[in-house]
């Protein structure tokens, strides 16, 4: 399974909540103690979303969409070989033994799998939804979900595809056929930048935005989702780097463009203080778009 593969899973998971959450009504009251303290429900902090959000997400699912299965890859890597310290931290890092490399890798699939859908099922879902009853809340942190995951998505596909680096592993089979039980069979192309490490430090990214700017579970609990998602995604990295899948320059390239995508493009988008919908300046005024729950339109404000 392919990071791209789990981006989509992910942003269809999103969707689906997206839906079921628009209608406003938050889940129904469960069974509990009379005497329980319930946390109130979430007061969404940021801008609202409007159309240009929902449109701008569609945009950036279909083109990780197209990337992932219409656009083929070549047969030979444009590039090869280890740049700056990169070779000296592989003899360091890389498990010699077949067996371990396997492990290092399942672990990174592991871990991508579970930061992936984290942010949606568990801080969305789970948490927003179902504990804190704030569907418009819930909605909201989905719609952002699905952007940052597909454009995570699509922006690690088009550097793959412009480096068209070749993976160490594939160097090394190249050069000793017997290097690894894989060889033969293992992906050949595109080691910058690792997919594993961007998508699973994007949804890290998102852990940590969401839980620092809402306060999901509380002061002490929002610290420890962040401080374990952040510590789960440089374990997805190194592990691409022990089983001998990617380069380091390849992992942190991934970690900074996860980051952007996860944690600084949302919080800029929606949550950065006093942030409103475009304008448009013209003449003595501005044109800025007007939203209602049954309209869109725009309105001017100043002397023509």
């Amino acid at each position: 399974m392919t990071p791209h593969h789990l981006a989509i899973f992910a942003a269809g998971v999103a969707l689906s909540l997206a839906a079921a959450t628009a209608r406003g009504e938050p889940p129904p009251a469960s069974s509990t103690r009379p005497d329980r303290v319930e946390e109130p429900p979430l007061v969404w902090p940021g801008r609202p979303l409007h159309p240009v959000d929902f449109a701008v997400t569609g945009a950036f699912l279909a083109g990780a969409a197209v990337e992932m299965m219409l656009l083929p890859s070549g047969e030979d890597a444009k590039r090869s070989g280890g740049i700056l310290f990169d070779d000296g931290v592989r003899d360091a890092m890389m498990l010699h033994d077949p067996g371990d490399r396997l492990a290092a890798d399942a672990f990174s699939d592991i871990g991508l799998v579970g930061l992936a859908v984290y942010p949606i099922l568990v801080d969305s879902a789970l948490t927003a939804l179902a504990y804190r009853r704030s569907p418009e809340v819930a909605g909201n942190m989905a719609v952002i979900d699905i952007q940052a995951l597909s454009f995570a998505s699509l922006a690690t596909g088009a550097v793959k595809r412009i480096a068209d680096r070749e993976r160490p592993i594939a160097t090394a089979c190249r050069e000793d056929p017997e290097h690894d039980a894989t060889c033969g069979t293992a992906g050949k192309h595109y080691s910058f930048l690792s997919g594993h490490t961007s998508m699973s430090f994007t949804a890290a990214g998102l852990i940590c935005l969401h839980h620092s700017q809402l306060g999901l579970l509380g002061f002490s609990g929002d610290v420890l989702s962040c401080v374990t998602s952040m510590t789960l995604a440089t374990g997805v990295g190194v592990t691409r780097i022990a089983a001998d899948k990617h380069y380091t320059t390849d992992v942190l390239a991934g970690a900074g463009l996860g980051l952007f995508s996860g944690y600084l493009m949302p919080y800029l988008l929606y949550y950065l203080p006093g942030r409103q919908p475009a304008t448009l300046r013209v003449g003595g005024g501005v044109i800025a778009p007007v939203f209602g729950s049954s309209y869109a339109g725009a309105a001017y404000t100043g002397a023509l």
